[in-house]
């Protein structure tokens, strides 16, 4: 959940949808005198594309009559419209297969009409796109480049109308072939063209495609300015439909950035936007997103909350996609089964119709028993799957968690042990300076004055010890029972050079701490090398001490 799954999200294909309450009134209201066949497959054509974006099921219907009416009255140039329309109709529905019959068929009418080098670039765009969404990068490009060379021999505004689209889906071609500079390149030229025309749907588009592409390269600053212009478009134009995406993208920025409180106010209102909407991929993007936000602050009930809600998208995206599976498995299914009915309709005179009756409905129902095995199977394998990833995540936030408590640990052991350094080195200093100053004083006082310098060192080394061992006791808990338990003859004394050791102190230091000379410590190493056994000259006192 990654770079892959963020890109498919947000790089939206072309699709310009416009729809108009007012628009769809008058559409109708010309149907209902209209008396003419050319003229009603033409409005019938306009009134199913202008509901494409609102109400798909009675778009198809209207698109289908016009469809109907249009082969009829024989018009090739409307029927081919009504026939792209169609194909995009099918695009949209993940009809992939009918979406190509059809527009292949369109680009055989076209090819003989007037106007076919625009209607040719049109087609070729709208099969780019198509194979796009499929991931079939390659063939998506050929056709996208067949498309830029028609809409090249075109001039005007019709040619930048094109291209802008062309460039745009080119550049989302080229992102998903993970080849960012010309991504970036190609999407660059679609701006510049939207912007000059003025065409501000494509502009909208194109900013935030190009905000996701710099976003993957890490040009944060230059992803901002794209992403924030266009919000501000998306916003004018009511695009509500990727609106969510973009504030997710926004909340992506910040996140990168670590400027969390920001990253999280733009999930939110992604969040929202798409709640509003009932958008289900911009919702699963949010949770998703979200997830991983509060993931990163440490945050794992909230983590946990989006995680959860981001499976419950997810599978519902993937059952609508298996629905879509199963309707196409229902129509082969219908389309086999009315064969298989021709066949017993010139054989029910024959006995073998009973026997081809019974082997369709043990077909039938084999294949509807192992459809609804796989489906179990399914489920249950992604709520392992789930359940193994909450635990992973739980399990790294508590690690993360004991991981940053122990650095702490030592960061102030460290701190202690420096401050008892000091510490000890004043008041060394202090009892030199009182044994300096005894000469110049009366043999009664330098009696006292060295008894008082007798007692600092004593009360120092008691207490410099107790309060060394309470940090390092909380530090490294179970050193002294590993000590112990392996080498239970050691010293008090030797523990002490142990402990010091596993700090990876230095005889100067140890010495300074224990009022001891350098030389004396250097020899109680000695003795420790002994009875630990390291007899071999080769092996560290310092490392075999840390691998305790």
């Amino acid at each position: 959940m990654n770079k892959l799954l963020f890109i498919i999200g947000l790089l939206f294909p072309i699709w310009i949808e416009a729809s108009d309450k007012k628009v769809l009134d008058s559409l109708r209201m010309e149907l209902s005198v209209s008396t003419n066949q050319i003229e009603e497959g033409i409005l019938l054509h306009q009134l199913g594309y202008e509901l494409l974006s609102s109400d798909i099921h009675e778009a198809e219907q209207c698109i289908l009559r016009s469809i109907q009416l249009l082969k009829a009255s024989g018009n090739q140039e409307e029927l081919s419209k009504a026939l792209h329309t169609y194909g995009m109709l099918q695009l949209n529905k993940g009809q992939y297969a009918t979406a190509t019959k059809q527009l292949l068929k369109v680009m055989e009418i076209v090819q003989h009409l007037p106007d076919s080098v625009r209607r040719l670039a049109q087609l070729n765009n709208t099969l780019g796109t198509m194979h796009e969404r499929i991931k079939d990068y390659t063939t998506a490009y050929q056709y996208l480049d067949k498309a830029r060379t028609y809409a090249l021999q075109l001039h005007g505004p019709p040619q930048d109308s094109l291209l802008c689209k062309i460039y745009l889906n080119m550049g989302s071609a080229y992102d998903g072939m993970k080849l960012r500079k010309e991504a970036i390149h190609h999407t660059q030229k679609a701006l510049s063209i939207a912007q000059r025309l003025p065409y501000a749907e494509i502009e909208a588009k194109a900013a935030n495609n190009l905000g996701n592409q710099y976003l993957i390269t890490g040009d944060l600053e230059r992803a901002l300015a794209q992403h924030q212009a266009a919000l501000t478009l998306k916003k004018k134009l009511g695009d509500h439909s990727s609106l969510p995406l973009t504030y997710i993208s926004l909340g992506e920025n910040y996140r990168q950035r670590k400027d969390y409180q920001k990253a999280l106010s733009y999930f939110n209102e992604g969040l929202l936007c798409a709640q509003k909407y009932k958008a289900p991929y911009p919702l699963l993007h949010a949770h998703f997103y979200l997830f991983r936000l509060y993931q990163e602050m440490g945050d794992a009930n909230k983590a946990l909350e989006h995680h959860i809600l981001y499976k419950k998208y997810t599978d519902q995206i993937q059952g609508n996609e298996n629905t879509q599976k199963i309707n196409l498995l229902i129509e082969q299914h219908e389309l086999k089964k009315q064969q298989l009915f021709m066949q017993l309709e010139q054989e029910e005179r024959n006995n073998g119709i009973l026997i081809l009756s019974v082997l369709f409905i043990l077909s039938s129902l084999t294949i509807g028993f192992l459809f609804i095995l796989q489906k179990a199977k399914t489920r249950e394998i992604a709520l392992e799957k789930e359940r193994a990833i909450l635990e992973h995540s739980q399990l790294q936030l508590n690690h993360e968690k004991l991981e940053q408590e122990l650095h702490f640990k030592k960061k102030e052991l460290t701190a202690n042990v420096m401050h008892l350094l000091q510490k000890n080195e004043l008041i060394n200093k202090i009892s030199s300076d009182l044994l300096s100053t005894q000469k110049n004083m009366r043999k009664e006082d330098q009696k006292a004055i060295r008894q008082i310098a007798m007692e600092l060192q004593s009360s120092l080394n008691d207490e410099m010890w107790q309060e060394f061992e309470a940090h390092f006791q909380s530090v490294h808990g179970d050193f002294y029972e590993r000590l112990q338990a392996q080498f239970p003859n050691l010293t008090p004394n030797e523990r002490k050079i142990c402990a010091f050791l596993r700090l990876n102190m230095s005889s100067k230091d140890i010495a300074a701490i224990t009022h001891r000379s350098p030389k004396s410590i250097d020899m109680a190493r000695f003795r420790l090398r002994k009875k630990l056994g390291l007899n071999n000259e080769d092996q560290d006192l310092n490392s075999f001490i840390a691998s305790l």
